[in-house]
């Protein structure tokens, strides 16, 4: 009787052992997608770099295709997008760039999130005056500041 009973014991304490060193399943990371906006439109443009950065500081990058979308596989959580698009058009030097800090990745998103861009378009700049030696301080005095 003392043998069934220990082995019962030794069962149960192997069985409570196993049970308690489960652990949870991995969470699997889940498709988002990064849609790039312009102007209230898709800025349908291949190759650009977004970067989904993580709470902990962690950044992911991809490149869009040619409809302006970037796709990521990452773990559920609240990230920050962000992208950057440089170019020169006749002369002009043009940057589109923005971000969306309101991205929370969770199963169930259909729609992509929207990065809204803005355009800068870059001036030229003339130069009037330029100076070598400084400018005449006084009418009086021959010196230069």
């Amino acid at each position: 009787m003392k043998r069934i009973f220990g082995a019962v014991l030794l069962i149960a304490g192997i069985t409570m052992a196993v049970a308690s060193c489960k652990k949870e399943p991995k969470q699997q990371p889940i498709e988002v997608a990064i849609q790039l906006m312009c102007e209230g439109l898709p800025f349908e443009s291949e190759g650009v770099t977004v970067t989904l950065t993580d709470a902990t500081g962690i950044a992911y990058e991809s490149l869009t295709d040619a409809t302006g979308v970037a796709l990521f596989n990452v773990l559920a959580g609240p990230y920050t997008a962000a992208a950057l698009h440089k170019e020169v058009i006749d002369g002009e030097r043009i940057a589109y760039n923005g971000s969306n800090t309101n991205v929370l990745v969770e199963k169930g998103i259909l729609e992509p999130y929207q990065i809204i861009l803005n355009k800068v378009v870059s001036q030229q700049i003339i130069i009037k005056e330029l100076y070598h030696s400084g400018c005449r301080t006084n009418d009086d005095q021959k010196s230069y500041a």
